[in-house]
Formats: C-alpha cells, structure tokens, sequence
C-alpha cells in the first residue's frame, strides 16, 4: 500500500544552512537512518534552490500516522 506524503522541512529563520556540502551530506545520512530505523521509504530528496528548506516526498507506512513520521525527521 502506498501513501505518499510530501514534507517540506525549513531551518530555523529561513537560514541557508544547506549550503555547505558538507551539511548536506550529514542530512541526507540521518534521512538515510530514518528510513532504515523506522521503515518510512524516501521517493524524492532534494534541497531547495534558497538552502534554506528540504523537500521530501516519502512512502509513510501503515503503521504510522503522518504526525508521527513528521516527527522523526
């Protein structure tokens, strides 16, 4: 069963935190824990073209409600 939901996830007063290439690659390694740990499948990953925000579209399981999954990112 399918139930894509699409997450937008925004720093902290719109800073470009994201930026550095670094950063990203530790976001996308605890994205990666995430979906190992709690099942959640990411689709689509991507950081917006200001740095300052994520896009995620993720495959939330049944089990969780979307409340829940928000959380654990």
């Amino acid at each position: 069963m399918y139930n894509f939901q699409h997450v937008v996830l925004v720093s902290k007063y719109r800073f470009k935190v994201f930026r550095n290439p670094r950063m990203q690659k530790v976001v996308a390694d605890a994205f990666r824990e995430v979906e190992l740990q709690f099942g959640i499948k990411i689709k689509e990953f991507a950081f917006g073209d200001d740095y300052a925000h994520i896009h995620i579209v993720v495959n939330v399981p049944a089990n969780l409600s979307m409340q829940q999954a928000r959380d654990r990112f």
